[in-house]
This record gives structure tokens, sequence and C-alpha cells, in this order.
């Protein structure tokens, strides 16, 4: 029953099948009638009985390269291969396994469609100059363009089944699989960069875009090396100081931000040194500022090989410079600055001869704002300068300082004020709210009133920036978005020193540098008063013109 069954599946299937004898010249024992059709045979009789040596489609295979699969036939192992039949002018896929102990069935397939196809995707894909190449859901790549396969100086026979994780730079491979892991349909990859591996060992910045249909990550490229190169050639200058080489204030200001972050959120030191060249205006008036330029070069090399790896040495001024000390407190960088100053008057430059510099020290408060921080190195600096110059003064933190000097900050001045009342209104209660928690530390009282008086004035702070939005938003101020991040900086700022202030764990002094620095300096004296002017302008508009202007 089994074999009448398998023999009507055999006769009366549309697959073309093929069933040959394993002998020393493997006749053709039975063929289907999908089989003569698909051949384009006369009739099943002109093949069966027949050594496959003598049937013209065999002998077609045969002819190709894939004639020794035929081996397959003899040692009982499985085939599979793909040829072009030439008499019916199709591809053609032959797959083959054993029957039996003396049996070999042969089933044939039409894929001229598919070969078609990948012809047409492969001609798209080379004629293409952007970088493509596909990869499974486990980053093996399964095909690229020739484009990508001369890039990385390999060829596609050699790329096949491997990872792209191998030629990517060390730095980027935990991003780069991260971010092709999130791929799907509906979250497709877009403009993301990363380094490659070329032939000659060097790495080139490729930016990708790409997109996955759940099986298969569909990836195209191009070359932004140059790019990411101008882009970074022109950061450097723009931090750089063109006459030393040394990085200038604009780099400190980022550099500062990031360490003084570090410092907030953990226990770690960072000290400040700044320096001046002492009778430097000398120099100039009598060499002349060509040989000024050559002494400010030569104290930026003493400075670059006297200093340690990890300091950061930038110009900030004509002959001054700061020196940023990571996780370094003030006696470490007292005695780093002893040795700068005591280097530098033991040289002797051409032309000038002796050089001398004075030199303050400082190191950051856990929590001080960058004003306090910045000003008590300055302030040492001119001190050793006052002192007579060619020495170094250190000045640590000081509480009783700040208390007895932050009343003068908060009073409130008429050259503040806005032209707007109800702004005008606010600032001038922040400052008076501020006045009495300055007077509310400097006489000692307890605890519980000052978290209070604190809290009211954060709030306060809150309502104002939302009351300001408000106002300048429906007056079309141009820069009303980098005014509410501004903002958003502050409150985050202030949420963070009123947690650590109400618990007990922030000296007095530092809540009230903040709001110095932050809130009446920082902000009202100097981002605020960007918009006094436009408030000016607005208000000699008509309401007609105005509405105008706010249009978008």
């Amino acid at each position: 029953m089994e074999n009448e069954l398998l023999a009507t599946f055999f006769e009366e299937s549309t697959v073309p099948f093929a069933m040959l004898q394993i002998t020393e010249d493997a006749r053709i024992v039975k063929v289907n009638d999908a089989y003569v059709d698909f051949n384009k045979l006369t009739d099943a009789k002109s093949v069966e009985g027949h050594p496959i040596d003598t049937d013209p489609v065999f002998e077609i295979v045969k002819k190709t390269e894939l004639g020794p699969l035929f081996d397959g036939f003899r040692k009982k192992t499985p085939i599979h291969s793909d040829f072009y039949h030439e008499g019916i002018g199709k591809w053609v896929q032959m797959s083959g396994f054993p029957v039996g102990e003396d049996h070999f069935a042969v089933i044939f397939r039409d894929t001229t469609v598919e070969h078609e196809l990948e012809a047409e995707v492969e001609g798209f894909l080379n004629v293409n100059t952007d970088l493509l190449f596909v990869t499974d859901r486990k980053g093996r790549i399964v095909k690229a363009n020739r484009s990508f396969e001369e890039l990385l100086g390999e060829t596609e026979h050699h790329l096949a089944g491997r990872s792209y994780l191998e030629f990517l730079h060390s730095d980027d491979k935990e991003t780069t699989q991260s971010a092709f892991a999130a791929i799907t349909a509906a979250k497709p990859l877009e403009k993301f960069v990363s380094r490659y591996r070329l032939e000659n060992g060097h790495y080139c910045h490729l930016e990708w875009n790409a997109k996955s249909n759940g099986r298969y990550i569909y990836a195209s490229g191009h070359d932004v090396t140059d790019r990411i190169e101008d882009i970074e050639r022109l950061q450097h200058e723009a931090e750089t100081d063109a006459l030393t080489g040394l990085s200038n204030r604009r780099y400190f200001y980022q550099r500062i931000a990031v360490e003084m972050a570090a410092v907030n959120s953990g226990s770690r030191h960072l000290a400040l040194i700044s320096t001046d060249i002492d009778h430097f205006k000398k120099v100039n008036d009598t060499w002349g500022h060509p040989v000024g330029d050559d002494v400010l070069v030569r104290v930026s090399q003493h400075l670059s090989s006297d200093a340690r790896k990890a300091d950061v040495i930038c110009r900030v001024g004509g002959e001054e410079f700061i020196i940023l000390m990571p996780d370094t407190d003030i006696d470490q960088a007292l005695v780093i600055a002893e040795r700068l100053r005591i280097g530098l008057a033991n040289k002797k430059l051409p032309i000038v001869g002796t050089v001398t510099a004075s030199f303050g020290v400082t190191e950051m408060e856990r929590n001080e704002s960058f004003r306090s921080f910045y000003n008590r190195v300055d302030d040492a600096m001119y001190r050793a300068k006052t002192g007579g110059r060619n020495q170094v003064v250190a000045t640590g933190f000081s509480e009783e300082d700040i208390i007895t000097s932050a009343p003068n900050y908060f009073r409130w001045r008429n050259e503040w004020a806005s032209g707007n009342e109800k702004i005008d209104r606010q600032h001038r209660a922040l400052i008076e709210g501020s006045a009495l928690l300055a007077k509310s530390i400097q006489s000692g009282e307890n605890l519980m009133a000052r978290k209070e008086l604190v809290l009211k004035i954060i709030a306060d702070i809150t309502d104002h920036f939302h009351t300001e939005e408000t106002i300048l938003g429906n007056l079309g101020y141009p820069e009303i978005e980098g005014h509410r991040k501004i903002h958003e900086t502050i409150l985050s700022n202030a949420r963070r020193i009123v947690n650590e202030f109400t618990a007990g764990k922030l000296k007095p002094s530092l809540m009230l540098t903040f709001l110095i620095d932050d809130f009446v300096i920082g902000h009202m004296l100097e981002t605020d008063a960007r918009y006094f002017p436009y408030l000016a302008e607005t208000k000699t508009q008509t309401p007609t013109a105005l509405r105008r202007n706010t249009q978008p």
C-alpha cells in the first residue's frame, strides 16, 4: 500500500522528479511526466533505462562547473546545485538525495525569476556608489556591494558570514551594536556614525541609515571622514589659542563645567592655578610685540612640560593662564604651582633674560558656584601680584567671608529694572527674600527658619520663571527657547542644592553663592539683561505693529 502511494505521488506530482539507480553508469530508472514536460523531452522512454551521460539534461549539467557534484550520487550524499538549462533557457535548482540502498532521487525547480531578481539586485548594489550591506539579526554579513567591499579591501566571498563588528573600531562597538539591535521596521536607524577599519589599518567614519524587515537589517552608508575631520579641526581651532597652542578660554569654560559637575556628584577634588606673567607690558614696550609673543610661547611650553599630564593648561587672557587640575587638592596644587614658579624664574629666555610670574591657587568646595570658585583663584593671583610678584598665594574657601559680604549683593538697584512692571516687582521680591536669608544666616537663626526661607525663595523663583516666559513668549521674544532652557538648568541646580541644604549637608554660605552667582549675577544681570532692549522696543510699537512682528 505504501509503495503504491509513493508511486502515485511520483507519477502525479507537478514537481519534476528523476529516480537514478546507483550503478557504475548511474542509470535513470524512472522520471515523471512533470520531468518530461519541464525538460521538453519527447517522452519518458527517451531517457529511462539509459545512463545519465546520455540524458541531455544531465549532459548539460555535466559540461558545467557543477559536474563534480555528481560524485554525490555515488557517495550517497545529498547534493544541491544551480545551473542554467540551455535546452529550455531557464535557471534550474537541482536537489538530490539517496533513497534506500541503491537509488537516488533528483528534484528540479525553476529558479529563473529568483536569478533574474538577484541579478537586478546585484546590479543595483554595484552601480550604487553608497556603501550597502545586509546582515542577519546576529550581525553576520549576508551581502555587500562592491563599494563596501572595496572600502574594506575585502571580497564578498570573504565578507559573507562574518560579523560587521570585526571591522569596527573597538571604542564604537558597544554603541553601534546597541543601535543596530534596536532597529525595527517602525524604528529605523538614521545618520549613525561609527568608525570602520580599512585595508591599510586606518579607520574611516561611516554614516549609516538602516532598517529591518524582522529577519535582515539593510544598511546604507557613506564615508563622512572628511566632514568629521573638518568639524574636529574647526572645533580644535575654536578651542585652541593660535599663538601658544594651548587650550583657550572657550575650552576652559566647557571643561570646568564638566569637572565641577564631577565634584558635585562625588567625592573628587578639583584645584585651579591662575598665573600671570610679571611686568609683561614692559616686555612689549621694550622689545616689541614679536618678542612678547615669543615669551608667551616659551612660558606656555614651560607650563606644559613641567605640569602633570592630567592638568589642563589654558591661555585665558593676554599674559594670563589657568591650570585646571582634576583630582587635586589645594596642598598638591600649591606644590605644583611653586615648582612651576621656581622653574620659570630659573630659565634664561632669549633677548629678555629672566621672566617671572605670579601664581594664585585654590580648591573647589563641593556645590560651589563657578564664579565663586574662579573669583577666588583670581583674587589669590592678584594678591601675589600686589604682594611683590614672583610668588604663590593659596586661598581656601571661606564660609565667613561669603556670609559677611552676601548682603551687599542683595540690594535692589534702579539699573536692574527691565521696564516691565510685573517682572521688576518679582525681581525685587526675590532680592528682598535673598537678603532675609543672608541676615538669617548671619544672625545664626535655627535651621528650620532657614529652610522655610529657602523653600519660599525657590518657589518664588519657579513662579517668576513661569511668569517671565509667558510675558516674553506673548511679546514674541526671539530668544525665548534658549531663555527657557537656562531656566530649566537653574531650577535643576536649585533642586539639588535645596535638597542638600534642607538635609543639613550643605554649608549655608553655598546656598548664598548659588543665589548670588546663579540667580542675581548670572541670571538677572546677564541673561535677563539681554531682553531689556527688546522690552523697550516693544513698548514703543503700536499694537498692530507688535502683532505683525510676533507672527511666524
